[in-house]
């Protein structure tokens, strides 16, 4: 199989700041590009993307109560980055990526959930998720969750998982659905309760072969 390399991600649109300490959702588009006039909520901010964007997101004293919905798509040669600011890691429920999101990435953030730290629906291609903290806190079911429980041909595709760490669920640290295809991690997955290296799906996950993991 054609397993893909870390993607060259190109993000050369806009960018917006998030700050729970000091932002406002009723802040406008340009006020957001400034970081003293972020907004507050990380959903706001993702609202408000398109192909080419990047949202930053800084720390704050208390973690940020979101499961954040992402259901847009960037293109090859504009992806669309979340990341949390250099340095500082924010902490939030999780992510879920709705059905066909694509050339989305996600980076530097600790992510304590309830269920599933980042839900990757079915049709989700082209994504790179990188030096994100999946804590489970022996509460939550699964920390990556890539595709629904369909059998067709609109399995989650194309992605990419690095330096990345997912520990202490309750199941499984990483959950293969049907269907999923050309996907690399490259990160630690360790003490989830069900099985030791913490990865499962709707097969042997030995029986994907394009699923690598270094």
């Amino acid at each position: 199989p054609n397993i893909p390399s870390a993607p060259k991600v190109i993000s050369n649109g806009s960018v917006y700041f998030v700050n729970k300490n000091i932002g406002r959702d009723s802040f406008t588009l340009e006020d957001a590009k400034n970081r003293l006039k972020p907004w507050a909520t990380i959903q706001r901010g993702v609202s408000a993307l398109r192909a080419g964007d990047t949202l930053v997101v800084s720390g704050s004293r208390t973690p940020y109560e979101e499961q954040v919905k992402i259901d847009i798509a960037g293109s090859e040669r504009r992806w669309i980055a979340i990341k949390g600011a250099d340095g500082e890691a924010p902490v939030l429920e999780g992510f879920i990526l709705e059905e066909d999101t694509a050339f989305i990435k996600l980076s530097n953030f600790r992510l304590v959930p309830k269920a599933v730290g980042i839900y990757l629906k079915r049709g989700v291609k082209n994504f790179y998720i990188e030096d994100v903290e999946i804590d489970g806190q022996d509460k939550a079911r699964w920390g990556i969750q890539l595709g629904a429980d369909i059998v067709d041909e609109n399995g989650v595709k194309f992605g990419y998982i690095k330096n990345t760490t997912v520990h202490h669920t309750v199941k499984y640290g990483v959950y293969i659905e049907n269907g999923a295809e050309n996907i690399v991690f490259d990160g630690v997955v360790s003490r989830n309760s069900l099985m030791e290296d913490g990865f499962s799906g709707r097969s042997n996950p030995s029986e994907y072969p394009s699923l690598t993991k270094n």
